[in-house]
């Protein structure tokens, strides 16, 4: 898994009158003739190879590269939590945790929603992510926001850590949906 959207750049007869300084954008990720480098998100990716010779000569080379997740775990991620939230709120409903109608009717809602979202990505071209990266970590703690919510006796801390996880949940999957 820590190999997802990593990738490895090389210069094939690197020489030593020339430095290597390697750019994603505008952006540098790095120097040398050998560089690996984890993506923050899959897609396709300009890198720039500049090449400087000690004499002052520079030579820029762009190619497009398409970073993908490699694993189970990386491609589906995304889905995989919307099923955890989905199938969380529907053991809550049916172990009776809830006792009025409305909050039965909640977490159902809540159930059906979250299986609806996992089946609706399932079909489309979404981005992912490295597990182990820091979108993952919000994504994992969204998620454990909104799971803690429906054991809360409280309703307003309830409501309070549903909304953050729910905030926090949107905002990733609005950069791994683009069209959101």
């Amino acid at each position: 898994m820590n190999d997802d959207l990593t990738v490895q750049f090389s210069v094939t007869s690197p020489l030593t009158v020339w430095s290597y300084e390697w750019y994603v954008g505008d952006t540098k990720i790095g120097e040398g003739s050998i560089l690996e480098y984890t993506f923050v998100r899959s897609g396709t990716w300009t890198v720039t190879l500049r090449a400087t010779h000690q004499l002052g000569r520079v030579i820029n080379t762009a190619n497009d590269v398409v970073a993908k997740s490699i694993s189970f775990v990386g491609r589906y991620m995304p889905i995989f939590l919307l099923f955890v939230l989905a199938v969380w709120y529907a053991i809550l409903l049916v172990s009776d945790v809830f006792k009025s109608d409305p909050g039965r009717l909640l977490a159902l809602s809540i159930a059906l929603s979250a299986f609806g979202a996992a089946y609706w990505l399932l079909g489309l071209p979404y981005l992912t992510i490295p597990v182990n990266g820091v979108d993952a970590v919000l994504m994992y703690v969204g998620l454990s926001l909104i799971l803690s919510a429906g054991v809360m006796r409280s309703r307003i801390a309830a409501f309070i850590l549903f909304g953050a996880g729910a905030v926090m949940l949107f905002l990733i999957y609005r950069m791994l949906v683009p069209f959101l």
